[in-house]
């Protein structure tokens, strides 16, 4: 998974030539809003679409054939968007026609409860895909009621990849051929398809970056804010087909609480611009926390999140997959990549470490961060 730092962003935005715009395709799905009691926010999101600054931008709708008035309201109110009804399999089905009509080079996901932040929502997530070539871009949001009061601000997590969608669907804008090379949403889900497209986007090296604006306002009281044991149930599930060994059962409980760590990350610590309490901070709890393999350090009972202290942070980056061969153990992350061989002899035990690096160390006014494959493993607060 690759990453871009905003900072790194903020400084190349000017080199984007506006008046070279490729076009965005913004794909919102409805049915029976009339129903529902959804119609009434399908204005608000409409408007916000049509107000873009961006000068580039299709909007298409994909309806499930609605039968109470919807399409009707659909063509009064949205009469510069492309409009197509017919049934559909649900939320992720509708959002794949979506991709394949769309005919532009990125695509946006809009529900048609949901609205942009304010008219700037595209041209900023655009100059940020222009600037780094990143493959999709994303953003904190804001979660509003009924009334449009803010409820709370949903941030972007990077490290809840590991359990769960690390940010709202609704900011994100990726280029199409990603989608589909990726395959689009799995529509088996019912409300975490788009966890699992963001599973497989990562794993499979798409490179994402956060956009330093709040995008989008995500309407509380749709499906997947109403549902929250489906969706972690499903999210567990996702967890569970990419990340772990799904005929054992051990294995799926041991990955989630154990950590191994190369023994150069002491060699990284030192190397980096980091203060002395802070890498004294993380040598000690590792030290403590972990046993001694040689080149290794395995450390138990490690949960997602854990606060070790106050002020430090060890985020959890499993081993999800031992593969076994004759004398020869191979240690995968993502079941795709591999980490560690540990191969054994009579006399000896070589281990062989593959890919592990810090590739970052990143600094922000309150807080200092590592990298490992661009995802937080430590973090300290000041």
């Amino acid at each position: 998974m690759k990453t871009y730092e905003i900072p790194k962003i903020e400084k190349m935005l000017g080199q984007v030539d506006k008046n070279e715009q490729i076009k965005v395709t913004v794909v919102t799905i409805t049915y029976n809003l009339i129903k529902s009691g959804r119609s009434k926010f399908f204005k608000q999101c409409i408007d916000s679409i049509y107000s873009q600054t961006y000068g580039s931008i299709e909007h298409i709708i994909i309806d499930g054939n609605s039968n109470d008035g919807t399409l009707e309201m659909l063509k009064k109110e949205a009469p510069k968007s492309l409009i197509y009804s017919e049934p559909d399999e649900g939320i992720y089905d509708a959002f794949n026609k979506g991709i394949k009509k769309a005919s532009g080079k990125y695509i946006a996901f809009l529900n048609a409860d949901d609205y942009y932040t304010n008219s700037k929502s595209i041209e900023r997530s655009m100059r940020c895909l222009r600037s780094t070539d990143a493959d999709f871009s994303y953003s904190r949001a804001y979660f509003v009621d009924d009334n449009n009061n803010l409820l709370h601000t949903a941030q972007t997590i990077p490290e809840l990849f590991f359990v769960r969608m690390p940010f709202c669907h609704q900011t994100m804008v990726a280029k199409k051929d990603t989608l589909l090379k990726a395959g689009g949403f799995d529509k088996s889900f019912k409300l975490s398809a788009d966890y699992d497209l963001i599973v497989r986007l990562m794993s499979n090296g798409a490179a994402g970056v956060e956009v330093p604006h709040i995008i989008a306002n995500f309407r509380y009281g749709g499906a997947s804010s109403t549902n929250d044991q489906l969706s972690r149930d499903e999210c567990e599930k996702i967890i569970k087909k990419y990340f772990l060994d799904k005929n054992s059962d051990e294995q799926v409980h041991n990955a989630l609480y154990r950590l191994y760590i190369p023994k150069t990350v002491f060699e990284k610590l030192e190397k980096s611009n980091a203060d002395y309490f802070l890498k004294q901070k993380i040598k000690d709890y590792i030290l403590k926390k972990g046993v001694d393999l040689g080149r290794f350090i395995y450390i138990r009972e490690v949960n997602f999140l854990a606060k070790t202290q106050k002020k430090f942070k060890l985020f959890f980056v499993p081993l999800f997959n031992i593969k076994p061969r004759e004398n020869v153990k191979e240690f995968y992350l993502f079941n795709k990549l591999k980490l560690m061989q540990i191969e054994t002899t009579p006399d000896k035990v070589y281990f062989k470490m593959f890919n592990i690096t810090f590739f970052s160390t990143r600094d922000n006014d309150d807080e200092k961060s590592f990298y490992l494959f661009n995802i937080p493993v430590f973090k300290y607060y000041s």
